[in-house]
């Protein structure tokens, strides 16, 4: 099988039909979709008519290709921009931020799969240096663009050579020499005006870099980062690539390419270069009394929203448990709910037992947001009950404690949550002050009806709502918490 190999797509030119039926298989995967929206049962990521696929992929092809005695010949048809800055200095970076540029520069494209923490920003800037041509750094999120800017041009001052970094966030247009950092909703928007500065943007671009790559399956951040056609070095960065629940992160292989470096987040904790978590998953049984009358004849007379309504938001029992901990753990803290009304009642709760606790959430301006922590972090406040707002992006080395009220399935969120207080704490002199931190989650049990159902011989007759998701999504963040390999501790 012969491959041309582009930036965006790789297309067949020369295959025998047997490869061709082997390549359409393997560049295949299941719809999970497909049983609400009657489409099809699989999606190949192959196109029919012109035999291409995403560039991103050709690696596993060629490996799988080899493992069924197919062979693939490569024909390179990129032009790099660049070639290694073999006197860059890159002395700072830790051995493993190292490495993961080394891998970068070895393969030119893929993701590198790496905990909160680990610094993620500082392994751009040694790409940057490494490979010296014109680059894009994109997030999803204005407040982790303007950080990465930040620390750019920190260490490039302290390299003697200050740099203005480049900024395309919230309506701002401000392309840099060398580096830019943009927000997807930015360049998104700059897309459908039909932008020419966007257009000259996708010229100059030489190589991209794509913060929390777990986010572009969505359609427009996966279409933005492929418009960027002379972006020759393509790389993503990651906690969790490949953890969607959707199945949609072979989109984003797709894009950058496969994994090309990983890196445990237990193997910093050991190192020392992580503070350790130490998870208690509190035990709280679906209380009868939060169960109403409709929702005892299961699932067709409710939905996930009024479960979770009535289960996590408003349960009385639930919120007790939550109080508590939140009372009980080491100060400064944060607590994570979905709900802003969630949020609020808790904060007011927590008010009556003596903590000074605020309320952070997405329509907060990121000044006040900023304002909070700092009043976290000198003991003005005890607990932050924060949104998803507070997921990603903010690191805290003080935070002594995580709880998490929010619930949900999310293996993506599970971890991001925990990762606010990853970062080892230290004092002035730099001395080490927190190397461990607590977490507190909430296993979420049935009440016991769906025991009663099987003893019956009707398995889901009759069985709560709240039995068949709550316990569910609990032992999946469970999971999400051992297999990273953090300690885990359960309380009744």
């Amino acid at each position: 099988m012969w491959l041309d190999v582009g930036v965006i797509n790789a297309r067949v030119t020369k295959s025998t039909p047997e490869e061709l039926t082997w390549l359409r298989d393997y560049l295949s995967f299941s719809n999970p979709k497909s049983r609400f929206n009657g489409g099809p049962s699989r999606i190949s990521q192959l196109n029919e008519f012109n035999c291409a696929f995403p560039a991103g992929l050709v690696p596993m092809v060629v490996r799988a290709a080899a493992s069924s005695s197919f062979t693939v010949d490569i024909f390179d048809r990129r032009t790099k921009p660049c070639e290694r800055d073999s006197t860059a200095d890159l002395s700072w970076l830790r051995d493993y931020q190292l490495e993961a540029v080394n891998r970068v520069v070895d393969r030119e494209r893929g993701i590198l799969w790496l905990p909160t923490a680990s610094g993620k920003t500082e392994i751009f800037v040694g790409l940057v240096r490494a490979l010296p041509c014109k680059w894009l750094f994109v997030v999803h999120r204005a407040q982790l663009a303007e950080q990465a800017a930040a620390r750019y041009e920190t260490r490039a001052r302290e390299a003697g050579s200050p740099e203005v970094v480049g900024r395309i966030v919230e309506g701002n247009w401000c392309e840099g020499a060398r580096v830019t950092v943009a927000t997807f909703q930015t360049l998104v928007a700059a897309k459908k005006k039909g932008s020419k500065l966007l257009e000259k943007l996708r010229r100059d671009t030489q190589a991209i870099c794509i913060d929390e790559a777990h986010v572009l399956p969505a359609a427009t951040y996966g279409a933005i980062a492929n418009s960027f056609t002379n972006a020759y070095y393509r790389v993503g960065l990651s906690g969790t690539p490949l953890a969607r629940g959707d199945r949609r992160s072979a989109l984003a292989i797709a894009t950058l390419g496969p994994i090309i470096y990983k890196l445990r987040a237990d193997v910093l904790v050991d190192a020392g270069v992580l503070a350790k978590p130490t998870i208690k998953m509190v035990e709280c049984v679906v209380s009868q009394d939060d169960i109403v009358d409709g929702e005892k004849t299961g699932r067709k007379k409710t939905n996930w929203a009024d479960a979770y309504g009535r289960h996590i938001t408003k349960s009385k029992s639930r919120n007790a448990r939550v109080i508590e901990a939140a009372v009980r753990a080491p100060k400064p803290a944060f607590l994570f709910v979905r709900e802003i009304e969630h949020g609020k009642l808790l904060v007011s709760e927590l008010a009556k037992r003596g903590l000074q606790v605020r309320f952070v959430w997405g329509a907060q301006e990121t000044t006040e947001r900023d304002s909070l922590v700092r009043d976290l972090v000198v003991g003005s406040l005890d607990v932050l009950v924060c949104s998803v707002v507070f997921q990603e992006g903010i690191d805290v080395p003080k935070l002594k404690s995580v709880i998490v009220a929010s619930g949900g399935e999310s293996v993506i969120a599970t971890l991001q949550r925990i990762g606010r207080g990853m970062r080892v704490g230290r004092d002035e002199q730099g001395n080490t002050t927190k190397t461990t931190f607590e977490v507190v989650d909430f296993l979420d049990t049935g009440c016991g009806c769906e025991v009663a159902a099987k003893s019956l011989g009707t398995p889901g007759v009759g069985v709560h709502s709240a039995c068949k998701w709550l316990p569910k999504h609990a032992k999946k963040r469970r999971a999400a918490y051992l297999k990273e390999g953090h300690e885990l501790t359960h309380d009744q």
